[in-house]
């Protein structure tokens, strides 16, 4: 007989089910998706309509709650960190107070945008990196991608809004479509490999080029761990160039021209094939440049203090559009340049700390979602960044989970 422990449900046992720490992350990768989605229903059955904005900060604090009186730990560096950056918004707001008030706040709204970051970032600290959970957020995110992929093309496509390019959805669901590829390529089924395309094809629809650059970047780095792991490392070489052939072949151009008569023929936007097929999916930056230039310029005008948070609205009257910029723009050359070297030695460090093939596949998730976004109009104070920091301390600590040595 099966003991309880041994029971699954969707292909989890049902001891991680009654785990709030799946729950928590669950919970964290639907929030701008699925999980949006259930509350607008709410919100439209109920009449309320910031019930699901409730219902999403009490269900945070519910979880991280259990999940602290049942074990889970924050130790005082993970406070240090917090602390850090309430004391630089605070600080800021003494000698700056145009920052906060003016340009990234609003009066009274401290707490609704810092506790986001907070949440990202315990949520970091407290994910069970095995396998199954990552199989789990697989395959909940397949139903994030579907449900997206309906809304898209039944409800918003040919509306004003699909028009625009609505760029920010593509951010919205950009780490479930991460998640999905992830599955798709461990576990190879035909579910995972068909959201998955299909996920590919709605940031494609997006007009975004952020969104698919991460995409792409993390198949590449997926692909290479993978090879090099199994001791492969002459397939990444093949495989590399035969895709330089690729793009530089008549086929290339083939499948730009397939895709956009298929997003045309679905009445989807085709922006991001344009710029691909024009060649300026790079060298197009949407007036970018000019700010990244005044950004820098201002840099080096006061490299050693930096303008505080949110400095660089005072100049552009919007973000740096870079998080390296931006890191350096509030913080100085010194300690942003500190701030910067410090993640990516953290993001190192915790891949290399395991052999755990699960761990090592959310760091470099994480990892895409945060320094490649950077390049691309991403933030410092974002979840990206936050989860990537909260991940990485929980898998240098070795804290919080069964630590796998697999």
């Amino acid at each position: 007989m099966n003991t309880i422990a041994n029971k699954r449900f969707l292909g989890v046992r049902l001891s991680l089910w009654h785990d709030p720490r799946t729950w928590l992350v669950l919970l964290a990768i639907t929030e701008t998706s699925l999980f949006r989605y259930l509350m607008l229903v709410l919100s439209r059955l109920t009449g309320m309509e910031n019930i699901g904005i409730l219902i999403m900060h009490t269900a945070y604090v519910i979880l991280i709650g259990i999940s602290m009186i049942r074990g889970s730990r924050i130790r005082m560096s993970d406070f240090m960190i917090l602390l850090f950056v309430v004391l630089s918004i605070l600080i800021t707001k003494t000698i700056y107070p145009d920052n906060i008030e003016k340009y990234m706040f609003g009066f009274g709204q401290f707490w609704p945008t810092v506790f986001p970051l907070f949440r990202f970032f315990i949520v970091g600290l407290f994910l069970i990196p095995d396998d199954e959970t990552l199989a789990l957020l697989g395959k909940v995110s397949c139903l994030s991608v579907l449900a997206e992929s309906l809304f898209v093309y039944f409800i918003l496509r040919g509306s004003d809004l699909q028009s625009m390019d609505d760029m920010s959805r593509s951010y919205f669901i950009l780490m479930s479509v991460l998640f999905v590829i992830n599955y798709a390529y461990d576990k190879r089924t035909l579910v995972g490999i068909t959201m998955a395309i299909l996920g590919v094809l709605l940031l494609l629809s997006n007009g975004a080029r952020g969104p698919v650059m991460i995409v792409l970047a993390f198949i590449a780095a997926k692909f290479f761990q993978t090879s090099t792991h199994k001791g492969k490392g002459g397939i990444v070489i093949v495989v590399i160039a035969l895709l330089m052939w690729f793009v530089n072949s008549e086929y290339w151009n083939g499948l730009l021209l397939f895709l956009k008569s298929l997003l045309e023929s679905l009445g989807l936007s085709t922006r991001i094939i344009d710029f691909t097929i024009q060649g300026e999916t790079l060298t197009y930056y949407s007036d970018r440049d000019e700010i990244f230039a005044i950004v820098w310029k201002k840099i080096l005008e006061r490299p050693i203090t930096g303008y505080g948070v949110y400095g660089e609205w005072q100049f552009v009257g919007w973000s740096a559009h870079n998080a390296y910029l931006e890191i350096l723009c509030h913080y100085g050359v010194i300690i942003g340049g500190v701030i910067i070297l410090g993640m990516i030695i953290a993001s190192i460090k915790a891949f290399i700390a395991t052999k755990s093939q699960s761990v090592r596949s959310l760091v470099l998730l994480f990892a895409c979602l945060f320094f490649v976004r950077g390049i691309f109009g991403g933030s410092f104070l974002s979840f990206e960044a936050f989860l990537l920091i909260g991940f990485c301390m929980q898998i240098l600590h070795k804290s919080n989970f069964r630590y796998i040595t697999e």
